[in-house]
Parts: C-alpha cells; structure tokens; sequence
C-alpha cells in the first residue's frame, strides 16, 4: 500500500520557466522606445508648424482687410 503514491498534479510534473532578458536586450528595447517616442514628437511638431503657418495667414489677411474676417476665419478653419 505505500508503494501507490498518490497522484502529482500536472502543475508539479511540468517544470516552469522563468523567462530572463539580458541586460543588452533591456537596453535595446528601452532605445526603441525612445527612438519612437521622438518620432512620433517629430510628426506632433509638424502638425503645430501647418496650424501655426494657417492662422498666422489669417491674422496677416486680417489686417490687411478686416472687412473679411469672417470669410477669412471659415477658411482658416477649413485650411
């Protein structure tokens, strides 16, 4: 009778492995992650240089004729 051992669960036979990442492999993926935060800065600040060059039209327009603001203004929004 003590020769029948009670069943292992499964958990137990199969044994775990932990996953490691070396050090190299930590610093390449904190440089990617740098790298495509600054793209992605790069996009932003083209995107606020075309809004900044539309309005900055538009005041230029304006006071030149102020009789067309709101014309000028609809543009600007749709530009």
């Amino acid at each position: 009778l003590s020769s029948l051992a009670a069943p292992r669960p499964l958990t137990t036979l199969i044994s775990s492995r932990s996953f490691q990442t070396s050090i190299i492999s930590r610093d390449i993926d904190t440089a990617a992650k740098f790298i495509g935060a600054g793209a992605a800065t790069v996009g932003v600040a083209g995107s606020g240089a075309g809004i900044g060059t539309v309005f900055g039209s538009l005041i230029i327009g304006y006071a030149r004729n102020p009789s067309l603001k709101q014309q000028l203004f609809s543009y600007a929004i749709l530009g």
